[in-house]
């Protein structure tokens, strides 16, 4: 009994032909995302960018993109 074992790159394409067959390329980039690893420190960086902004200043901000009626 001969068994094939696939490369796996040969694993992923037919993988993603698979999943555009079935899902459509926006379906399946989507499918692909959920597994994407992310990268950095959120923590960090949400505290680089917003910590230089007060409870004023993003009072503020609502106000002014607020539409006057």
């Amino acid at each position: 009994m001969k068994t094939h074992t696939l490369v796996m790159e040969d694993v992923k394409m037919r993988g993603m032909k698979a999943l555009t067959r079935e899902l459509g390329a926006a379906g399946m980039a989507q499918f692909m995302q959920q597994f994407a690893k992310g990268y950095g420190d959120y923590s960090k960086d949400r505290h680089r960018i917003l910590d230089k902004f007060t409870v004023d200043d993003i009072f503020d901000a609502i106000k002014l993109a607020k539409p006057s009626r």
